[in-house]
C-alpha cells in the first residue's frame, strides 16, 4: 500500500487539503514577516524622495536669496491676497510648474511641482481644488506672532539673531515679510523650511494636509506644525542650506525652541 501511494503521487496525484493547508498557512506567515519589511523599504524610498525634494526647494530659494541681496521670502501681503514663499519662486522661474488648474481659469494660484510635496504625504497631489494648490506644500518658518522670539525681554530673538522682518511696500498698503540669511547666528543648527501639516483638528479640507508655514511656539484650532512624518523625524532644511532628518528632541534643543509638533497623522503634541 504504501509503495502505491508514493507511485501515484510521483505520478501527479493531487495533494490532500491538509496538504493544501499547510502550504496556505506557510505562504501566509512568509507574507506577514515579508511585507513589513517591504513596507518599511518603500517608506524609506520615500523618506529618500522627500530628502531630495528638499534638496531642491533649498537650491530655489538660497538661488532667489544670492539674487534679492540674502532675504528669504516668507510671504507678501498684498489686498488682492498673500502669495507666499513659492509664488515668488514660481514667478521668478527659480521652480518650473505646471498648471493644474481648469481650462477657462486665471490668475497665480494652481501651479504645480511635485518637489514642493512629500511623497509620504497622506493626500497626494494635485488636489481637487486648485485655488489651494500652491498653500498645501512643504512649509516655512513663521516667527510672526511667537512671543518667545518678538516679545520684549525674551531672549530667542538673541539666540536666531534679528532674522524676521516686515516691511511696507512703499505707500501701498502691501507688505512683505522675509528673513535675512546673513543675521543667522548659526545658520547651520537653525532649520527654516520642511516638512509640515495642518492640524487633524483643522476644517476639511485642510486636515493633517501639507501646509506652506508652520509656527513652533503656541498651537490653536488647526494649526500648522513641523510633521513628524518618517519613523518620526522631519525632514529640515537649514539657513547654510543643508537637508537633515530631526526627531523632536533635536527640535526641541535646538534655537528655534520647538515646543509643539504633529506626528504622522497630523496630531499635535507638546515637547515641553
Amino acid at each position: 500500500m504504501k509503495r502505491r501511494l508514493s507511485h501515484e503521487r510521483v505520478n501527479g496525484s493531487p495533494f490532500t487539503l491538509i496538504e493544501l493547508l499547510v502550504v496556505i498557512a506557510i505562504i501566509a506567515i512568509l507574507a506577514s514577516i515579508l511585507m513589513p519589511a517591504l513596507s518599511s523599504a518603500r517608506e524609506r524610498g520615500k523618506a529618500a524622495v522627500c530628502v531630495n525634494n528638499l534638496k531642491s526647494m533649498s537650491g530655489a530659494l538660497h538661488s532667489y536669496a544670492d539674487d534679492f541681496r540674502g532675504i528669504i521670502v516668507y510671504q507678501y501681503v498684498l489686498p488682492t491676497g498673500n502669495p507666499s514663499y513659492l509664488s515668488k519662486l514660481y514667478d521668478g522661474k527659480y521652480l518650473t510648474f505646471n498648471k493644474i488648474y481648469p481650462s477657462g481659469n486665471s490668475g497665480s494660484y494652481g501651479r504645480f511641482n511635485r518637489v514642493t510635496f512629500c511623497p509620504s504625504s497622506a493626500f497626494d497631489p494635485p488636489y481637487s481644488d486648485y485655488s489651494n494648490a500652491e498653500y498645501r506644500v512643504y512649509g516655512m518658518l513663521t516667527l510672526n506672532g511667537d512671543n518667545d522670539y518678538t516679545a520684549t525681554g525674551n531672549n530667542k530673538k538673541e539666540l536666531l539673531g534679528n532674522i524676521w522682518f516686515e516691511q511696507q511696500l512703499g505707500s501701498s498698503s502691501a507688505q512683505i515679510r522675509f528673513y535675512k540669511v546673513s543675521n543667522v547666528k548659526t545658520p547651520g543648527s537653525v532649520t527654516y523650511f520642511g516638512e509640515s501639516s495642518y492640524n487633524s483638528t483643522a476644517a476639511d479640507p485642510n486636515k493633517n494636509r501639507p501646509c506652506w508655514q508652520f509656527i513652533v511656539g503656541k498651537t490653536y484650532g488647526g494649526a500648522p506644525h513641523i510633521k513628524l512624518q518618517h519613523n518620526d523625524r522631519a525632514n529640515m532644511v537649514f539657513f547654510d542650506g543643508h537637508v537633515a532628518a530631526q526627531d523632536r528632541y533635536q527640535l526641541r534643543m535646538s534655537p528655534l525652541w520647538v515646543k509643539m509638533t504633529n506626528d504622522a497623522n497630523g496630531v499635535t503634541f507638546s515637547l515641553n
